[in-house]
C-alpha cells in the first residue's frame, strides 16, 4: 500500500483529478452492470467516498466561520460608510480602541 501512496503523491494535480474521475466511472459502472459482489463493493466506496466529502465541508465550514477579517480605513467619512455597511449584512463586530 506505501508503493501506492508513494504513486499518487508523484502525480500532479491534474492526474490526480484524472485517476479519481477514473475510479468514479469504474464505481458506477459497477454500480450499474456488476455482480453482486462488485455493487456491493461500488456502494461501499460510495459511503465511505461520501463520508469523507462531508468531513472535508464541515471542515471548510468550520474554517470559513472562524475566519476573520480586519479592514483598514483612511478617513472617518470611509469608517462610517463602511460600519454602516458591514451592519446592514450582520457582520459588524464591534471592537473597542
Amino acid at each position: 500500500m506505501e508503493k501506492f501512496y508513494e504513486s499518487l503523491n508523484q502525480l500532479g494535480e491534474k492526474d490526480l483529478r484524472l485517476f479519481f474521475y477514473n475510479l468514479l466511472n469504474t464505481v458506477d459502472r459497477y454500480c450499474k452492470d456488476g455482480s453482486i459482489e462488485e455493487k456491493k463493493l461500488a456502494e461501499g466506496l460510495v459511503n465511505i467516498l461520501q463520508g469523507h466529502i462531508n468531513v472535508v465541508r464541515n471542515h471548510q465550514l468550520q474554517t470559513y466561520e472562524l475566519q476573520q477579517y480586519v479592514h483598514l480605513v483612511f478617513s472617518l467619512s470611509d469608517a462610517g460608510s463602511l460600519k454602516v455597511t458591514l451592519s446592514k449584512i450582520d457582520k459588524r463586530k464591534h471592537v473597542k480602541s
